[in-house]
């Protein structure tokens, strides 16, 4: 206890009911006359880790990132796979549209280097694919070569799409896909005009599968499938 010692010399500690000295007036209240005896030393300020705290934050930690790392890597492929199905959706809804637009037939064929269509391999559209006014609507890309576009009786390129990546985009027949001034398959596709993509490293039975197919109205529809 702090014998006769000066208030002001004296602290409370919430961990027991002794008086404690201060440790820097202790020579100064020697000083003065005072009796001052350290019963126990509580230090309410600590600053810092004991290795064992540290050690369990290590561990928490690396149990947190090793749940929630494999989620955030999944929930960007899953986004990855969505955003690639939903462009090919939409280019097929803007061919569409647009061939009622220019009142002729719209062809979407795959291809190789984004301005002719793919000579072998047809059903193959993960290297890319373009779209074009086809004049004679025999779904054929039909240029003389020269650097001016879309002259009489030239088709007219309208957009092209480079390759997807990390997927397969495969469709069930060899032949473009066109549409007729009035918005509709042509010539009516049997059975539906289908394109499947299927993402790299998808085991069998994972719900990552997605079909674009295209009705005999022209209608757009979107199915998800299991990996095979």
């Amino acid at each position: 206890m702090c014998d006769n010692a000066p208030n002001f010399y004296r602290t409370m500690t919430t961990y027991h009911d002794n008086c404690l000295c201060c440790l820097k007036a202790n020579e100064k209240i020697k000083r003065l006359g005072y009796k001052c005896t350290m019963k126990k030393l509580y230090l309410s300020n600590r600053n810092g880790f004991t290795l064992i705290e540290l050690m369990v934050t290590i561990a928490v930690a690396g149990i947190l990132l090793g749940i929630a790392v494999p989620s955030f890597v999944n929930m960007v492929r899953d986004n990855q796979d969505i955003a690639n199905t939903n462009q090919l959706s939409g280019v097929f809804r803007w061919a569409r549209t647009e061939a009622i637009k220019q009142g002729n037939t719209l062809s979407l064929c795959s291809s190789t280097n984004q301005t002719t269509c793919r000579g072998s391999s047809k059903t193959n559209w993960a290297d890319g694919w373009i779209i074009f006014i086809d004049q004679d609507g025999d779904g054929v890309f039909d240029s003389d070569g020269d650097a001016i576009l879309c002259e009489a009786g030239e088709d007219c390129l309208l957009r092209s799409n480079g390759s997807v990546s990390n997927a397969t985009l495969v469709a069930n027949q060899s032949n473009p896909l066109s549409f007729s001034s009035k918005g509709l398959p042509e010539p009516e596709p049997s059975p539906a005009y289908r394109l499947t993509y299927t993402p790299d490293n998808c085991p069998s039975g994972d719900k990552r599968l997605s079909i674009v197919e295209i009705s005999s109205i022209g209608k757009t529809i979107k199915k998800e499938g299991d990996c095979l």
